[in-house]
């Protein structure tokens, strides 16, 4: 499905380096992925996949795991990255 999404991306004038590709391949798989289940699922066949790369929902998921992490950033202490 990446080969034929890639090719017509060729087709339609958008270059890409195979190393481009093989970087961004994850992100455009689960977004496709995403897409394609919300247009036979809604939005039950969507947010499954896309949370998958969804950066800032995993760290709220990590935040909200560790008790005393979410206590302290409910207190107003910042988070040091």
């Amino acid at each position: 499905l990446l080969e034929n999404f890639t090719s017509y991306a060729l087709k339609k004038g958008i270059t890409a380096s195979a190393k481009e590709i093989k970087d961004s391949a994850p992100v455009i798989k689960a977004e496709m992925k995403a897409y394609i289940g919300r247009n036979l699922f809604n939005n039950r066949g969507f947010y499954p996949n896309i949370h998958k790369i969804d950066v800032t929902f995993n760290k709220a998921i990590d935040i909200l795991k560790d008790k005393a992490l979410y206590q302290s950033l409910l207190s107003g202490n910042k988070q040091k990255d």
